[in-house]
């Protein structure tokens, strides 16, 4: 049996003291006075309201040994409440008012999931918060003891972000939120694997004497992400990659002007996603001689070309493919251009 004396001051005939009990637990309150037990009869009121005695059926009751008895406490219980021993034959009584205020321990509001499922490269924010009174003290730990490093972490009130996740941020979290009266604890899983991103595919062009309109299908996106493209091109007989990179979001075609007639070229779709870059499979294409589109009607054009695409993907170094001549502002057309 615990008592929580904070404060007594003697008044005269009088004292006060203020009390502190836990929301949710079955408490005792003692009238703090020597008594004998055996001869005193304990009154107790709240708000001057006399509360009754031995009466266990009541949530709030007075047992045999005069002790005031909340099974279990709530919040309503904060009030001023009054003790009074009184003794037969004994005039000179001191009556006790106690401040009861009702405290909680730590309860979870918000916390993290029981798993989450991400991919190197990409970020984390694990949730938690809870409430108590005295408000709890939260903080995190991973269970391995290999917490990340803070230039990889970012706490955002109590909640965790991890960001370029590796394999070793893989493991279980633990929150934790304490205060005076308890410690509570709240746990998760981080799984972190290499990501496989799906190249574009069913890369086509129609081409003319000076020009080509590339069309492309984007990878499958099971995660709904947005990919990023860049198309590189050279001529068959050079070893220098021209790039058209920043597309805008969505794009799945591209118009080249400039070429050269009667000429070869390859031309490879690229996509990237968290550093991550894989490529198309090439697409071999001739453009038109002038002599030939002399005599061809321009809306039967597509009739006219012959495209091939390589069976297998085709992956280029970062180093050939960022290091090609830079292009030309009037090679780049993001819509086609009227024939």
């Amino acid at each position: 049996m615990v008592f929580f004396h904070l404060m007594l001051i003697f008044v005269a005939a009088k004292c006060e003291l203020e009390l502190h009990i836990v929301c949710g637990l079955k408490s005792y309150i003692r009238c703090p006075l020597q008594y004998n037990p055996l001869q005193a009869v304990i009154v107790w009121s709240k708000n001057l309201s006399p509360i009754s005695n031995s009466s266990i059926k009541n949530r709030v009751y007075v047992n045999e040994n005069g002790y005031l008895v909340f099974n279990p406490v709530v919040q309503e219980d904060t009030d001023v409440y009054s003790c009074l021993p009184y003794l037969p034959n004994y005039v000179n009584l001191q009556i006790v008012t106690i401040i009861l205020k009702v405290d909680d321990i730590p309860e979870f509001v918000l916390r993290p999931l029981p798993k989450y499922h991400k991919y190197f490269g990409e970020s984390v924010t694990l949730p938690c918060y809870a409430t108590g009174n005295p408000q709890p003290f939260i903080y995190w730990r991973k269970t391995d003891s290999t917490f990340p490093s803070t230039t990889k972490t970012l706490f955002d009130g109590s909640n965790l972000t991890i960001a370029h996740l590796t394999k070793e941020e893989e493991g279980y979290y633990e929150c934790y939120a304490t205060n005076f009266y308890s410690t509570i604890v709240s746990s998760t899983y981080l799984i972190v694997q290499e990501q496989i991103v799906n190249q574009p595919y069913n890369v086509r062009s129609v081409s003319t004497s000076g020009s080509m309109t590339l069309t492309w299908s984007p990878p499958h996106m099971e995660d709904g992400l947005i990919y990023n493209y860049k198309v590189c091109l050279k001529e068959a007989s050079l070893g220098n990659w021209l790039y058209f990179t920043d597309l805008p979001e969505f794009t799945t075609s591209l118009t080249i002007y400039n070429l050269k007639p009667s000429a070869d070229y390859e031309i490879v779709i690229a996509t990237t996603r968290n550093n991550l870059t894989v490529y198309s499979s090439t697409l071999y294409v001739h453009t038109q001689s002038v002599t030939d589109m002399c005599d061809i009607n321009v809306y039967n054009i597509i009739e006219y070309i012959v495209v091939g695409v390589s069976r297998n993907q085709r992956f280029l170094p970062e180093s050939e493919f960022f290091e090609g001549p830079e292009l030309k502002s009037d090679i780049f057309h993001p819509t086609p251009k009227p024939w």
